[in-house]
């Protein structure tokens, strides 16, 4: 916790270095401090909500399913969230370009990380497709045998999520987390109602199934708003180039020494 206070010292004495700003101090009048609760209240309702359709699984899991069964359906889920900490790392970056505009470029931008990240975690998910089936009890122990067909499951929405988080990121920075919040909505009754449903007769199967048609649904949402506001075709988002890699570490670059 104390890391991300050192974290924004530094970039505040960083700012105070670089822009040399003139300092007036002023206590926010009214309208901006409702400004500030309302993107707050947004934003924590909308990370409640994701929160919630990361978890509630577990909770039919535990209800209906035996312990070990559980116990294999949270290693997964674990192993899943692995794959978000870079999507999270580039949507940190994604923020404050948006805030700041640049509208075609962060159009590109977004494209560009999307299809690239696909094309990394497609390959990843790949081998772990071939190789899961020994690999996890050979890592995780032989209790952890039954992990191999729901990952298989997971793997849709493993992709369909991280290539999501630069565009929630977006609407975020560009003041509109409504849309995210609609979307983590979207996601979390759908799998509420698809663990009721399926869980009790098919386990964690199908608690791994539902919960990618729950992120997938959330990715079509977002996607679906952001491509009839910019006119762009939804394939741009998908299909990999080679020279996506060296544009987005020059697009990135760029923006951070701006």
């Amino acid at each position: 916790f104390l890391s991300f206070l050192f974290q924004g010292l530094v970039l505040a004495f960083a700012c105070i270095n670089v822009l040399n700003p003139l300092w007036k101090f002023a206590l926010p009048n009214l309208s901006e401090i409702k400004k500030l609760l309302s993107y707050c209240l947004l934003a924590f309702a909308s990370n409640l909500v994701t929160f919630l359709y990361y978890r509630i699984d577990y909770w039919f899991v535990h209800h209906y399913r035996s312990p070990q069964e559980l116990g294999n359906y949270i290693q997964i889920s674990k192993l899943a969230q692995m794959f978000f900490v870079l999507p999270a790392i580039l949507a940190a970056a994604v923020f404050p370009i948006t805030a700041g505009g640049r509208r075609q470029e962060i159009n590109n931008l977004l494209m560009i990380m999307s299809r690239s990240i696909l094309f990394l975690y497609g390959c990843m998910c790949l081998m772990i497709a071939v190789t899961g089936k020994w690999l996890f009890p050979f890592v995780f122990g032989d209790s952890f045998s039954k992990m191999y067909i729901p990952f298989l499951f997971l793997i849709p929405g493993i992709l369909a999520l991280s290539t999501l988080y630069t565009l929630t990121a977006y609407y975020a920075g560009k003041n509109r987390v409504m849309i995210n919040l609609k979307g983590a909505l979207l996601a979390f009754i759908l799998i509420v109602v698809g663990d009721a449903l399926f869980i009790p007769p098919y386990g964690i199967a199908a608690a791994a199934a539902v919960s990618s048609v729950g992120y997938i649904a959330y990715h079509i949402y977002v996607l679906t708003i952001f491509t009839k506001e910019y006119q762009t075709p939804a394939l741009d988002f998908f299909i990999f180039k080679f020279s996506d890699l060296t544009k987005m570490k020059r697009s990135l670059l760029k923006n951070f020494i701006n």
